[in-house]
C-alpha cells in the first residue's frame, strides 16, 4: 500500500513539475518576443497590403530584416512572420524564411490553420501563446504579439514566433 502510495506521489510531482516547466518555457518564449516586438515599426507594417505586390516594396524589405533579427533573438524560434485580417482572413504580410525555402509564405498566403487563439488576438489585443497546434509546417507553440497603431488603437498585425511542439 505504501509503494502504491509513494509510485503515486512521484507521479503527481513530475505532473506538476512538467506543467510548471512548459508554464514557465511559455512565460519566457512570450517575453522575448515582447521584447523583439519592440524593434518593429508600426508604421512600415501599416504600408503593408497583405498583397504579392508588397515584396517589391521598402517597407517589406525591413521588416522581412526586422523579422529575421527576431527569429534570431528568439532562443529556439523556427519561424518569424506578420499575420493581417483580410476581411475573415488571416493572412500572412511578411515572414523571415528565406524566399527559396519551401516553407516560405509570401504576402497575402491565408493561413487557413487560424486558431480561434489566434484569431481572438485581434479583437483582444493581449498577447499570448498558443499551441501545440499542427498546421502545414508542423507542431508549434507560438507566441502572439498584437501590433497596435497608437493612433487608432487598431490591431494592424500580429507577430507571431513558432517554436516546436513537439516533445
Amino acid at each position: 500500500m505504501l509503494a502504491a502510495f509513494c509510485l503515486g506521489l512521484g507521479w503527481l510531482l513530475q505532473a506538476m513539475l512538467a506543467e510548471f516547466g512548459e508554464r514557465l518555457e511559455r512565460r519566457a518564449l512570450l517575453e522575448t518576443t515582447q521584447a523583439a516586438a519592440a524593434v518593429l515599426n508600426v508604421n512600415l507594417v501599416k504600408q503593408l497590403t497583405g498583397a504579392p505586390t508588397d515584396v517589391d516594396s521598402p517597407a517589406f524589405k525591413d521588416l522581412r530584416e526586422e523579422l529575421e533579427d527576431i527569429r534570431i533573438a528568439v532562443p529556439q524560434a523556427r519561424f518569424a512572420y506578420l499575420l493581417a485580417m483580410k476581411g475573415d482572413d488571416v493572412v500572412f504580410l511578411a515572414d523571415a524564411e528565406p524566399t527559396s525555402s519551401p516553407d516560405y509564405s509570401p504576402p497575402g498566403q491565408v493561413y487557413f490553420e487560424a486558431t480561434e487563439v489566434l484569431r481572438g488576438v485581434f479583437t483582444s489585443k493581449v498577447a499570448t501563446t498558443d499551441g501545440p497546434v499542427t498546421d502545414r509546417w508542423g507542431v508549434w507553440v507560438s507566441a502572439l504579439i498584437p501590433l497596435i497603431d497608437e493612433s487608432t488603437g487598431k490591431v494592424v498585425a500580429i507577430l507571431g514566433v513558432d517554436i516546436s511542439g513537439k516533445n
